[in-house]
């Protein structure tokens, strides 16, 4: 059985589930207030955009660190309002893509400058030079859903 980590690292995991937390809420509120979209809307589309304009849904899961179900109704929030497709799978035809729209894109475009200002005041500010590049080197060393169970580091060093 593995031991329990010193009261350093259990408070730090503490902090940044918080931050992470407060954070979200708050991008999630500027997106909301200033371009009529959810976060999670954005990061989708933004994940769409990345990709070169489609994913297979369980791509899109993944990337955004969500169940498959999960996605597939964000996927429907966005078909809803015409902001992406859901098309056929030419791989799996018992599969959909998730295909942006030129609507999609230009929502995306226009809310990622929200979205950027939306970082900088409420985490970037907060950070002195160097504290970035630090927090990405230990957060890179943790591996997350949407890395397919590689940290960070060894997913940048492969790519």
């Amino acid at each position: 059985m593995a031991a329990l980590p010193d009261p350093d690292r259990l408070e730090a995991g503490r902090r940044l589930l918080e931050v992470a937390r407060a954070v979200t809420d708050r991008l999630d509120a500027d997106l909301r207030d200033q371009c009529g979209m959810p976060l999670m809307w954005y990061s989708a589309l933004e994940a769409l955009r990345n990709a070169g304009g489609s994913l297979r849904i369980q791509e899109l899961a993944a990337t955004l660190g969500v169940h498959k179900s999960t996605a597939s109704r964000v996927l429907d929030r966005l078909v809803e309002h015409e902001l992406a497709l859901r098309e056929p799978d030419p791989l799996d035809g018992r599969g959909a893509r998730a295909v942006i729209t030129r609507f999609g894109r230009e929502r995306v475009r226009r809310a990622s400058t929200v979205h950027g200002r939306s970082v900088q005041r409420h985490l970037g500010r907060h950070l002195l030079d160097g504290d970035a590049e630090r927090l990405l080197a230990v957060l890179g060393k943790v591996p997350t859903t949407a890395d397919h169970g590689r940290s960070i580091s060894t997913t940048r060093a492969s790519a």
